[in-house]
């Protein structure tokens, strides 16, 4: 999905789907946080990065916002995205 996103290629889709897993990871993360349960390093971000679950949610949050307004804003195609170039 994020690479979808990234070259702009059935962007309104994609972000819908982007918006419905942070949904579903937030959701994780604060039943995590509401049972106290701290996982460690999940491996999400990668071997070397090790985030608290607040930092985690926090950006997680970040994300959703930017993918909902991604749906919402997705009516015009931009001029550099996969979606303009395929429509031509």
């Amino acid at each position: 999905m994020g690479t979808y996103l990234l070259f702009g290629y059935f962007t309104r889709y994609s972000a819908r789907i982007a918006a419905g897993m942070f949904l579903i990871f937030l959701a994780v993360l604060s039943s995590a946080i509401i049972r106290g349960i701290d996982p460690g390093s999940c491996g999400c971000f990668g071997l070397g990065l090790k985030f608290s679950l607040q930092k985690t949610l926090a950006m997680d949050s970040i994300l959703l916002i930017i993918s909902l307004l991604l749906c919402v804003w997705s009516g015009r195609t931009p001029v550099l995205s996969v979606d303009n170039w395929a429509e031509k």
